[in-house]
């Protein structure tokens, strides 16, 4: 088996790991799936099978669209914490007129006599 093919078998393979751990949401070990996967393009930059070029284009898409919603999924999951935090200690309604109002739900300390 040429080396190229070899190459693009590999790629095929991890782009395939890629996709099972973005799936999967970890995310903090694609990091080191970066160097193989530069090295396997670099290697593969040669070839001139369009069919194969195809199937990995579509691969690396599948995964590039994969990794924009799970980023979008945690800048959202982080706007959801920091707007908790914001809110901690604090109710907030609508009224009626569909006006907001936030209503403090923070207790004071109470003191106790004997």
């Amino acid at each position: 088996m040429p080396v190229s093919d070899t190459a693009r078998s590999s790629l095929e393979d991890l782009l395939e790991r890629e996709r099972s751990l973005i799936l999967a949401g970890r995310l903090s070990d694609l990091a080191r799936l970066a160097p193989l996967k530069e090295s396997l393009i670099e290697t593969i930059s040669a070839l001139r099978d369009p069919k194969a070029l195809g199937r990995l284009k579509a691969a690396a898409r599948r995964n590039e669209a994969l990794l924009a919603a799970a980023a979008t999924g945690v800048r959202s999951a982080l706007n959801r914490v920091r707007e908790i935090r914001g809110q901690a200690g604090t109710l907030q309604t609508d009224g009626a007129d569909g006006s907001r109002a936030r209503v403090s739900t923070v207790r004071g300390s109470l003191e106790r006599r004997a």
